[in-house]
């Protein structure tokens, strides 16, 4: 994002700042550019990337404005804060959190700051969905699914089930469902199927 990054030092302010220091890091940002776009021939698809733990150590704020500028449309974090932190900075990116709500509070400030929910349990989905209708917003959220491989989610014997029924809470909108794969090749495909099978069962 250009109007981030021309708030940026310069590359000789860089070099005077860490002189002293017997470490550093440097982040090829072209790297990470040509990796989104040989991900994105490869899949045709949206890419959405996991951005958790200050992107991995590298600076989620700087590492997610880059991406921005590389088309790309949507993160995931895993804490609330993470999501603040890239709102706080003003990148004004689709982010989904992964991180559960406890108070009132949090739920609000998801909605107040137009954060993507992760739900896989009735009861925050009505949490979330109050909290939008105080307000009178709808807030995007995304449905979580175990498809085997133990994390957490809805069972995907029950997904379909689940996601009509909180598809009835006017102040929620669904955007997507996802789910943890195995990276093990006979499981990933089962996984897949059973992806497969409970989009066609919420559609029938």
């Amino acid at each position: 994002m250009s109007s981030y990054f021309a708030k940026q030092p310069s590359e000789s302010e860089i070099k005077e700042r860490i002189k002293g220091f017997s470490s550093w890091l440097e982040i090829d940002l072209d790297a990470i550019g040509f990796n989104i776009e040989q991900v994105r021939a490869r899949t045709g698809g949206e890419i959405i990337p996991c951005v958790k733990s200050n992107a991995y150590g590298h600076g989620v704020v700087p590492i997610v404005a880059y991406m921005m500028t590389q088309g790309i449309k949507h993160v995931l974090v895993a804490k609330l804060y993470e999501a603040m932190q890239l709102r706080d900075a003003g990148l004004g990116i689709g982010v989904v959190s992964i991180d559960p709500l406890f108070s009132d509070a949090d739920y609000d400030k998801v909605v107040a700051n137009n954060i993507t929910q992760t739900i896989y349990q009735p009861e925050p989905a009505k949490r979330l969905n109050e909290a939008a209708g105080k307000v009178g917003r709808v807030t995007p959220i995304w449905v979580k699914v175990d498809t085997g491989l133990g994390r957490v989610g809805v069972r995907w014997s029950d997904a379909a089930e689940f996601i009509v029924e909180i598809s009835k809470l006017e102040h929620l909108r669904l955007d997507g469902i996802f789910s943890t794969m195995s990276e093990a090749d006979e499981l990933d495909r089962l996984q897949v199927q059973r992806m497969l099978d409970i989009e066609k069962a919420c559609k029938a």
